[in-house]
């Protein structure tokens, strides 16, 4: 358990005031120990022992202590408003350890209880300042970059913007042993404060994503860490836990008693109906704090002990069970073991497979949410599954076995390093092969059948009609419906089903849940099965598909890719068809995803797309929806406010309260309104004050056991064998909604929305939490419904799909409603952790900032290939091809394109980018638009433009108020502003001049991929197989570190933990050998080598071993250092960069400089 919050100025003296004065005071509960320094950045700064208060505020404000008030840089510093101070990184033991912390007699184990807990944070810090401390160099602005370029390439390239790993954090750590009501509670404030050193010796802030990303899982490690230490130490044994490993032998009841904290606040929070989500807790956390008790001359831990002796199990029981523990750690050779259920008993027993076996078992864990995974998700799995804990050196070396296993394949992302496994690409790959390879494979429907058809059937829209005979004329084996919002899904695939089952086909339905099968064969009269269901008959023989089958699959978007892949194949298979039908740009898939979108962004795919909202009955309300499924968020969120739809409450009380007002105004007026929200919590406490309302106001009758007739209910258990009030057999569905009409002693009677019917819902489906209320619902159980009066509450759980559906339910009118953003409490002493807290001085965000930071935040999901098509190639050279046959195609490779790009004039990647300019700006440009050229950093604004060759005017006004003005083609020109310029029309001559300057750029792309072609090249090789190669090394380094040799220790010892530029030393001089061995063709770890390998890496590992035994003396402490001539290219790469920002006047004097000529002096 690890949780992180941001500090804000003042906020460490709620660790500082919490000290104990002296060693009475200590034991007493009056105050904790000292705050001890840890992190190699409080070593260069020199920090060491305890911490003292002046020290901890000085880095905290970015001063180096004892410099009068410098930076660690030694320059005055830059205060910033909204600059954050530091983290407080809380490590919290599980409830079971602090337990018998508090009820042993024996100081002995009280102390190593602490040291465990501290060496385990330790470790943990350590490994942050490996993995998640960045700092960011280089320079982002293009105009700089561009120019620079021109000169120098090589510069170029090294000043763009990167993330380098920093040398250490400066952290305070100070222990806690309590809870604010007087439970124990073992934990750890780590105050890392916003303040490390680069590998260029220049010291800043670092780069904060990287930390968030990476807490849940240095909260495992942290977890495992000390469970390894505690068995060591103590011999302990752990059971499963609620949340962690808990101690095996410490009662959960007693646990249950000492978590008085957490009852509090729960009661609060049932008790005001508050939210049971951080907000609200932190909320309950204040209203219900209270100091830590102190009871004046006794020991803190009397109270503790005389509750676990009232509780039956005290010092005593602790004692007998330190005893009688036998726990011991685990090694590496250890871990590889499965929980496989005993087929004759059933009882789930550990089994020993092998390395690959435990990784393909992982490999599945890791990418059912999500088709790929970045490391901290790989720690955090594996130190999750490591239930007798293990120390994080032993996290790290299973980690790199997992990374050299040829079933993990690295994916390329432009944000983070990813993985995904083979198994997954293999899923994928069949996927698209299923659609690809089967196009042109069908016999069409022939169009005037098509016509006739439609002409028979009821009126469809001009865009429903088209996407009919897309779908029914295609000669593809799949086909995809994309239907946002509104358009008529649903009604045009009747009309679908009707062409197809009138040409002779059998028209079946699936979809992800019971209730869009439901209304799939309700409303379109296509027989549905949820997909489950559908595959569990095909598997027993059932229905089997024929090459007459026409498979609709509904919501597909939402349907992982391992369930889509397994329903269209054995239809595909069969010789029938398969039409995937959803909306990409709504809900994603819970599981691994991205199937559908690859589809439907595919242009070899063919695709059929509704484009008419049917459903709004505000023109502007279509107009606002259409802007934010296209990710045009700052347009849409204007046109919400422009018309009043955004509703601004003061705090979260009168939310909920408004929120319920507009929902009975629209109820009392005959409406059909619903209540959305993110989050269960806030559902509930939704549904809760619209109940208490309706009640007091008489429009409910008499409660009864939480029931009263007229009730809106929601079911939430599928029930296949339900009937109706007359017998007959019937389904009830998960996310079905109804009116409760009658109460007896056998059930209830519920009016279901959809169809009408009258349903039993007997006593056994309720007591199983079958029912719940409907006034309020998730955006989940949303999706496929529609309300005349949509509101949604809050901006918890929003996102940008998430917004696009809450805010398309309802007919009429759609709403948001939200708290008006303020400062968090300004009172220091918040007994929360995990909730970010602003700075005294820093402003609050505007509701549209937090709206457009929520709605442009998109958790779409993406097949591992889409986001790196090359995967599988690579994956397949690195694990099929030496090292030096995949270097030697390469380095060919490359020559081959150098060449090619050098007689064409151009390469691909600017060819690509130019008709992507000209393409965009021939379809928007307009007179009065923003644009800038795409190598300059003027902004202008278009004057002319000229269709027939291509070019606007652009006039640039310079910040004296002089005029210039430069004609430039399509091509060469961006728009800037509108940031989403609206389409125009089209003429003639303009599309004439887009395809013969188009023609121009495809034939000089013609000509380079002939080149190519003409030295056996393919346009991917160089890419792929310099990555193969790159993948060949990294997997072979990897294989080292995790079998840790001997002949590797003694040539450079074990890989360092406690510095991280040792490490990157250690592993990056690994990475050489390694790749010297394979290039011998030696794989074995346990193999040395010979004297094919150590003459061409010996230089590498004698300046490492010079620069790690340097490292490891802690008697040299650097003062004064040489600047490497890389480091003096960077500062020259700074100077170009202020340099180019000079006034006009004086560039002639900096060009003569800069040439080294002499001076006109």
């Amino acid at each position: 358990m690890l949780s992180i919050a941001k500090l804000r100025v003042g906020q460490e003296a709620y660790t500082l005031a919490g000290v104990a004065q002296s060693l009475d005071d200590y034991y007493t509960g009056r105050g904790e120990a000292d705050g001890v320094w840890i992190g190699v950045g409080a070593e260069r700064l020199g920090l060491d022992g305890p911490v003292s208060a002046d020290d901890l505020r000085a880095v905290l404000a970015g001063i180096a202590p004892g410099t009068g008030g410098l930076t660690p840089n030694g320059e005055t510093l830059r205060t910033h408003p909204r600059r954050v101070p530091g983290f407080d990184l809380t490590f919290k033991a599980p409830k079971s350890v602090s337990v018998l912390y508090a009820v042993t007699d024996d100081p002995r184990v009280q102390g190593q209880i602490i040291e465990a807990g501290e060496a385990a944070v330790r470790q943990t810090v350590a490994w942050l300042e490996r993995e998640a401390i960045r700092v960011r160099r280089g320079s982002g602005d293009a105009a700089y970059l561009n120019d620079l370029a021109a000169r120098d390439p090589a510069a170029a390239e090294a000043a763009k913007v990167r993330v380098l790993p920093a040398r250490g954090v400066v952290a305070a750590v100070f222990r806690h042993r309590t809870s604010r009501a007087g439970d124990p509670l073992l934990h750890w404030h780590t105050l890392v404060a916003n303040l490390v050193e680069g590998p260029d010796g220049r010291w800043g802030a670092f780069v904060h994503p990287e930390l968030y990303r990476t807490v849940r899982a240095a909260g495992e490690l942290f977890q495992t860490a000390l469970r390894d230490e505690l068995t060591d130490r103590l011999g302990l044994q752990w059971r499963p836990g609620r949340h962690v490993p808990e101690v095996a032998g410490v009662p959960q009841r007693l646990c249950e008693v000492f978590s008085k904290r957490s009852a509090e606040i729960d009661a609060w929070l049932e008790a005001t109906g508050t939210p049971n989500d951080p907000q609200g807790r932190q909320a309950a956390v204040l209203a219900t704090r209270r100091g830590k008790a102190e009871v004046e001359g006794e020991r803190f831990d009397a109270t503790w002990k005389a509750a676990a002796l009232e509780a039956g199990w005290g010092p005593a029981q602790a004692d007998a069970l330190l005893s009688a523990t036998a726990g011991r750690t685990v090694t590496y050779d250890e871990i590889w073991r499965l929980a496989v259920k005993d087929p004759i008993s059933g009882a789930t027993v550990d089994h020993t497979v092998t390395a690959e076996d435990w990784i393909e078992d992982l490999g599945r864990t890791l990418t059912d949410h999500d088709t790929t995974f970045t490391r901290p998700h790989l720690v955090e799995a594996v130190a999750a599954r490591i239930g007798e804990g293990a120390s994080v050196a032993t996290v790290d070396r299973i980690v790199a076995r997992v990374l050299a296993s040829p079933q993990i394949v690295p994916i390329a992302d432009d944000c983070t390093p990813r993985w995904t496994t083979s198994g997954m690409l293999h899923i994928e790959q069949r996927f698209l092969a299923a659609v690809h390879d089967n196009r042109n494979s069908r016999t069409p429907i022939g169009d005037a059948m098509v016509g006739h058809l439609i002409g028979h059937g009821p009126t469809l829209g001009a865009d429903q009609d088209l996407a009919v005979r897309t779908i029914t004329t295609s000669p593809d084996a799949v086909t995809v419906l994309v239907g946002p919002a509104g358009t008529g899904k649903t009604f045009t695939l009747d009309a679908v089903r009707r062409v197809f089952e009138d040409a002779g086909h059998d028209v079946v339905g699936v979809a992800p849940s019971a209730r869009a099968a439901h209304e799939l064969a309700t409303d379109a009269h296509i027989p549905s099965a949820t997909i489950h269901r559908q595959l569990g008959a095909w598997d027993r023989g059932l229905r089997l598909p024929s090459e007459r089958t026409v498979l609709v699959v509904d919501e597909a978007a939402m349907a992982g890719i391992r369930e889509l892949e397994r329903v269209i194949r054995p239809v595909i298979a069969a010789g029938g068809r398969v039409v995937l039908v959803g909306d990409h740009h709504q809900l994603p898939e819970i599981t691994a995803g991205g199937g559908f979108a690859a589809l439907a962004t595919d242009s070899d795919v063919t695709i059929a797309e509704l484009t008419v909202n049917r459903r709004q009955l505000n023109e502007w309300e279509r107009d606002a929806l259409a802007e934010l499924r296209d990710g045009h968020v700052t347009a849409a969120v204007s046109a919400y406010r422009e018309h009043d739809r955004i509703v601004v409450a003061d705090d979260r009380a009168d939310m909920i309260a408004t929120s319920v007002d507009r929902w009975l105004d629209a109820h009392q007026a005959g409406s059909v309104p619903v209540l959305l929200a993110g989050t269960n919590d806030v559902v509930a406490a939704l549904n809760h004050a619209v109940r208490e309302r309706l009640l007091n106001a008489g429009i409910l009758n008499a409660d009864v056991d939480g029931l009263a007739v007229g009730e809106r209910l929601v079911m939430r258990v599928n029930d296949y064998r339900a009937r109706t009030i007359n017998g007959d057999d019937t389904a009830v569905l998960n996310g079905q909604t109804g009116t409760l009409l009658a109460i007896d002693d056998s059930g209830l009677v519920v009016r279901l929305d959809h169809d009408d019917t009258l349903v039993r819902i007997d006593n056994d489906y309720v007591a199983a939490g079958g029912i719940d209320y409907a006034y309020a619902t998730t955006a989940h159980r949303a999706q496929g419904g529609t309300w005349d009066l949509a509101i949604a509450v809050g901006l918890d759980g929003l996102y940008r799909e998430a917004g696009y559906l809450v805010l398309s339910r309802g007919r009429q009118s759609n709403w948001l409603v939200l708290t008006q953003p303020e400062l968090d409490s300004l009172d220091p002493d918040v007994g929360r952790h995990d909730s970010p807290l602003r700075l005294l001085d820093e402003e609050p965000d505007t509701i549209d900032d937090l709206l457009h930071d929520r709605l442009s935040a998109s958790r779409s999901k993406a097949l591992a290939i889409t986001r790196d098509p090359h995967a599988p190639e690579i994956h397949h050279r690195a694990t099929t091809l030496d090292l030096s046959s995949l270097e030697r195609w390469a380095a060919y490779a490359r020559v081959v394109e150098a060449r090619a790009t050098h007689l064409v004039g151009s390469d691909p990647a600017h060819a690509n980018e130019r008709l992507a300019r000209l393409d965009h700006t021939a379809r928007h440009v307009a007179v009065g638009h923003r644009v800038k050229a795409w190598d300059r950093r003027n902004i202008g604004t278009v004057t002319a433009v000229d269709d027939s060759v291509g070019t606007a005017q652009v006039e640039f006004v310079s910040a004296k108020g002089t005029t210039a003005v430069r004609t430039f083609n399509w091509d060469d020109i961006t728009i800037v502003d509108p940031p989403h310029p609206k389409p125009r029309q089209l003429t003639d001559v303009a599309a004439s001049t887009i395809e013969r300057t188009a023609a121009d750029i495809h034939d000089r792309l013609d000509r380079w991929h002939a080149h190519l072609a003409a030295a056996g090249v393919q346009a991917t090789d160089a890419h792929v197989y310099t990555e193969a190669a790159t993948l060949a090394v990294d997997r072979a380094a990897a294989s080292l570190r995790a079998a840790e040799p001997a002949w590797l220790i003694a040539l450079l010892g074990a890989r360092p933990v406690d510095n991280p530029a040792a490490t990157q030393i250690w592993e990056d001089t690994v990475r050489e050998v390694a790749g010297h061995r394979l290039r011998a063709g030696i794989v074995d770890p346990q193999t040395p080598g010979d004297e094919t390998v150590w003459p061409a890496s010996s230089a590498t590992v004698a300046h490492a071993q010079a620069w790690l035994d340097d490292i490891a003396d802690p008697t040299q402490t650097p003062t004064l250092r040489t600047r490497t001539p890389h480091e003096l290219q960077q500062r020259q790469v700074e100077l170009d960069e202020i340099l180019a920002t000079a006034p006009a006047d004086v560039r002639g004097l900096i060009q003569k400089m800069q040439s080294i000529a002499p001076l006109p002096l």
